[in-house]
């Protein structure tokens, strides 16, 4: 189970690897900035995974997750099986 803590995501794309125990490529995860609009891709995502916002309550939509407070911010959680992940901020 992976969390990645994402501070005021600023315009364009931001990739982010996770490395295995051999340091081999377990997950990666690019996230790509379009006005108001955040899409999140992980590729390689065989375990649970996550985002959290930090120091944002809400937000205006989601797609192919849920959300949940957190006291850092807003947690988004994809449903099983998803690997994108679609923000309106």
């Amino acid at each position: 189970n992976v969390t990645f803590h994402l501070f005021e995501p600023a315009e364009g794309t931001t990739q982010v690897t996770v490395p295995d125990l051999q340091g081999r490529s377990a997950l990666t995860v690019t996230i790509r900035r379009t006005g108001s609009r955040l899409q999140i891709e992980a590729a390689g995502a065989v375990h649970a995974w996550q985002v959290l916002l930090r120091g944002v309550e809400t937000i205006a939509g989601l797609t192919g997750g849920q959300t949940a407070s957190d006291e850092a911010g807003l947690l988004l959680i994809p449903e099983a099986g998803v690997a994108e992940l679609t923000v309106e901020l």
